[in-house]
């Protein structure tokens, strides 16, 4: 971690010789237009395959986002900078399972974008934290970026309301997709919505109720999705958030803040209730049937691309949205959508050193194929070895734990709120689904973007300004 550090702290010492001649505006404007770039990736990903454009994937978005990020850390530089001291509990394995991936990457295929995505972790991202913790203005950095999610998911919601009402071409099983192939893909990207939404609300500006209510819409959307880890993330989310907002301003102003709380919550709901209507205005109802065809005319387009850009029907669940919820006279296994058999397998074929993907595909005796692990922490353990399974299960402790320290006790900056609002999108999702490559499913790169306010240990800091 020292080394990296003082390799970074020369190179950038060496480029903002140059950079330090562009205005600072320009630079910032540069800086916004990177984050608006990194996360128009991430939905174009998601939408893009269902109207045949195959030919961008997440390998060909992780290579260049991966110089873009740089290219953002490059701009971004304040002046010479300083060594940072990371929070030991998250660095350590944090760096250890990156460095490992890596090396395991160098040693075996990994898989497609695989190797790219264990170097962003290594050196990409660290090197944005670094740059940011000597800037001092996470805050800014984070709104910025909420500010660029809030615009991409209105137009996507905008669009859903406009162009996809439910019907023949947005069900998947009784599961409402809008303009996306998969109805988790598209409850993953309302995650990051409501993240963005919420955390600019926190913040109690004049527009915090137009937030609150288009969280109400994002709810509704992910409710009809049938994503169970959708619907498990905004509730979290919502809890947690009312939760914080108390801790951070009942003790200045007891009233204002319960009226907000109150008017947040009846907002959401009446966003929620508007969604209702306004998706359901001239909609075409469709038969069990018809929602059957339009699944495999929806794959046939794209279900032969390469398993590792997520163009196959790996997650599709042959089940009603609304049998998702009901256990029924169902098995564990059943009610999980497989996911034990999966696991089982997965669990079965690790070892140190990971295994080689060239090829990789699991057929349950059920017929169905999959292509990874449906657990971002198994996945991580089956493809770069044990090593670094263990150390991404001890990280994603370690954060979880002080982001819990950091809202309830500690943290004096709201940027914590909007720190765990992304990583409770990405961990709850990371337990059922394979969040790894930067671009390829809704939380991953919104995780990984803000992680720098808490591995530097800024909103950890007790002697940090009251908000």
């Amino acid at each position: 971690m020292s080394l990296l550090q003082d390799n970074l702290i020369k190179i950038f010492g060496w480029t903002y010789k140059y950079t330090c001649r562009i205005p600072e505006k320009l630079r910032n404007l540069i800086i916004i237009g990177c984050l608006f770039i990194l996360s128009f990736c991430t939905y174009k990903l998601t939408v893009a395959p269902l109207y045949m454009i195959v030919d961008i994937h997440a390998a060909g978005m992780g290579f260049y986002g991966f110089f873009l990020m740089i290219i953002m850390a490059v701009i971004a530089v304040p002046g010479p900078l300083e060594k940072v001291k990371w929070n030991k509990w998250i660095s350590i394995p944090y760096f250890f399972g990156a460095g490992y991936m890596t090396l395991m990457a160098l040693e075996h295929y990994v898989g497609r974008a695989y190797g790219f995505y264990a170097l962003s972790l290594l050196v990409v991202f660290p090197t944005i934290y670094l740059v940011w913790a000597n800037r001092g203005d996470f805050d800014r950095y984070l709104t910025w970026f909420c500010w660029c999610n809030v615009v991409l998911g209105t137009g996507l919601l905008l669009a859903s309301y406009m162009f996809a009402p439910i019907g023949e071409t947005t069900l998947l099983f009784d599961r409402y997709c809008s303009l996306t192939w998969n109805p988790n893909r598209f409850a993953g990207l309302m995650v990051i919505y409501t993240s963005a939404l919420l955390y600019l609300a926190s913040k109690r500006t004049k527009l915090a109720p137009l937030f609150m209510l288009l969280c109400g819409f994002a709810c509704h959307l992910i409710w009809i999705s049938g994503c169970r880890a959708g619907l498990i993330i905004i509730f979290v989310q919502l809890v947690g958030w009312a939760g914080t907002i108390l801790r951070f301003d009942l003790k200045k102003a007891v009233a204002k803040t319960l009226i907000f709380v109150s008017l947040s919550g009846t907002l959401v709901i009446a966003g929620f209730l508007g969604s209702i209507n306004l998706l359901t205005h001239n909609t075409i109802l469709v038969a069990d049937k018809g929602c059957i065809t339009v699944f495999e005319n929806k794959f046939e387009k794209f279900g032969d691309q390469d398993s590792d850009d997520g163009y196959s029907d790996e997650d599709a669940d042959p089940s009603s949205g609304k049998d998702r919820f009901e256990k029924g006279d169902k098995t564990i296994d059943q009610f999980t959508s497989g996911r034990l058999q999966i696991w089982s397998f997965y669990l079965k074929g690790m070892n140190l050193r990971g295994n080689d993907m060239q090829d990789f595909e699991l057929v349950l005796p059920s017929g169905n194929t999959f292509h990874n692990a449906h657990n971002t922490v198994i996945e991580i353990g089956y493809r770069y070895g044990i090593p670094a399974g263990l150390a991404y299960v001890l990280f994603m402790i370690a954060t979880t734990i002080a982001l819990i320290k950091a809202c309830l006790t500690v943290s004096k900056k709201r940027s914590s709120i909007g720190i765990a609002l992304f990583t409770v999108a990405y961990f709850v999702f990371a337990m059922t689904d394979v969040m790894t490559l930067t671009f390829e499913r809704g939380p991953v790169l919104a995780f990984y973007l803000v992680l720098g306010g808490l591995i530097t240990g800024e909103v950890l800091n007790k002697d940090a300004e009251q908000e």
